[in-house]
């Protein structure tokens, strides 16, 4: 493996760079929104795709496993995913080329 291929050396990606699924799940997860269940019902997909989104978010370091939440019933606990504060740059990042065309248009 070279050093460019080595994942620690990986840029971050913008929230431009997302995909807009994603983007909405990070969103969420920024929100309050954290689990896989909560997330599902919000944005009216499966369950699985969430989950999708969820491990590619983990992988590249926009958010993190923050706790399991038990029901009291049969099953497994959930997990609860908290934002990193490479995932909130992530979403920042997505203000300045607003605000730029914003400052143009008033210019």
């Amino acid at each position: 493996m070279t050093y460019w291929e080595c994942s620690i050396f990986r840029p971050m990606p913008a929230s431009r760079d997302l995909p807009p699924s994603r983007r909405a799940v990070l969103d969420l997860v920024r929100r309050g929104d954290r689990t896989v269940n909560t997330l599902a019902a919000q944005l009216r997909i499966s369950d699985n795709a969430v989950r999708v989104h969820l491990v590619a978010l983990e992988r590249d370091g926009l958010i993190k496993r923050a706790g399991m939440i038990r029901s009291g019933t049969v099953g497994q606990p959930a997990a609860e995913y908290d934002i990193t504060p490479a995932g909130e740059l992530a979403l920042s990042a997505a203000y300045a080329p607003a605000l730029t065309a914003v400052a143009a248009a008033a210019a």
